[in-house]
């Protein structure tokens, strides 16, 4: 009787482990699936303790924002983007407001790309137009946020590959370029911000390889420092997320073959770890959102399923 009683007690711990009583550690669950059909190249993004998902593409462009409310366990439709329906968009959180922009569509043939940006307020569920990116329209770059700005670059024009880095300053509403990236050209890299720092590695470069290289950006200098390369198979199109110190690269498209692993990069140690492998299928062109310190992976081509990481 008093086995069984532990095993119930276990059960129960592990059960609450979403609710943030007692969570495991470098674990993947299964979390269910995406409201909408499987969306490919979503931005996704987390704000105010709940998590968004916008746009992306399933045989056709979205311009719908999905709200997850993890107290209630609900997805909830929000107001729509009101640029035109999209894939491949950047965006970066700055307080209780969100910035979306830049991405692509094909239309008749022909690959439409976008510069615009506009600002989504949750409190009033409502979406308002900002400044364009200077650096001109283009698909699959990199947005982050960092002491208290936004910043955007890299990606894919109408001519190839950028390396270009822009400051957003939500005081005055206007960009500024910054340091260019030092390295290659490139594309669909993976990124995430730690503390007030940007990190930036792998993706495809101007001759259509794949890179490992990695680096950190910091807004307080406007300076590049490479770090230590990324370990795993050279990829595009990952996965990432920052959980607190710890930036994490799940999955993506490496040498013609999709990745399945999860890696890790400790800021404190400045090393690569190698941890659990993604629990559902590899993939690319995914999305994730982080809540209360769990990750919310998933979607991507031919894909609707979300999966929880426990760092």
């Amino acid at each position: 009787m008093r086995r069984i009683g532990i095993f119930i007690l276990a059960l129960l711990a592990f059960g609450s482990c979403r609710r943030g009583a007692l969570r495991p550690s470098n674990v993947w669950e299964y979390f269910g699936d995406f409201p909408q059909l499987p969306m490919a190249s979503s931005t996704a993004f987390s704000m105010g303790g709940r998590g968004y998902v916008c746009g992306g593409w399933s045989d056709g462009y979205f311009s719908d924002l999905w709200e997850y409310d993890p107290s209630a366990d609900v997805w909830t439709q929000k107001a729509q983007f009101p640029g035109t329906a999209r894939e491949k968009a950047a965006n970066f959180v700055i307080g209780d407001r969100a910035f979306v922009g830049t991405g692509g569509q094909l239309a008749g043939g022909e690959r439409l790309l976008f510069c615009d940006f506009w600002m989504y307020a949750a409190s009033t569920n409502s979406w308002s137009r900002v400044a364009d990116l200077p650096g001109g329209a283009r698909h699959s770059a990199v947005g982050l946020s960092a002491a208290g700005y936004g910043f955007v670059g890299f990606g894919t024009d109408s001519t190839g590959h950028r390396r270009d880095w822009w400051r957003y300053d939500p005081a005055t509403s206007q960009w500024q370029a910054v340091a260019e990236f030092p390295a290659m050209e490139r594309s669909s890299s993976f990124a995430f911000s730690l503390g007030d720092e940007c990190y930036v590695g792998g993706g495809q470069n101007l001759d259509y390889q794949l890179s490992v290289d990695f680096w950190r950006y910091s807004p307080a200098s406007d300076q590049w420092t490479r770090l230590p390369d990324f370990p795993g198979q050279s990829r595009e199109r990952a996965i990432s997320f920052g959980i607190g110190l710890n930036g994490y690269v799940v999955s993506g498209l490496g040498q013609g073959l999709v990745a399945g692993d999860t890696w890790t990069y400790d800021v404190k140690r400045e090393r690569w770890v190698q941890m659990a492998d993604f629990a559902g299928a590899g993939r690319t062109t995914g999305m994730a959102f982080v809540l209360d310190g769990i990750a919310y992976v998933g979607l991507g081509y031919q894909f609707r399923d979300l999966w929880l990481y426990y760092p």
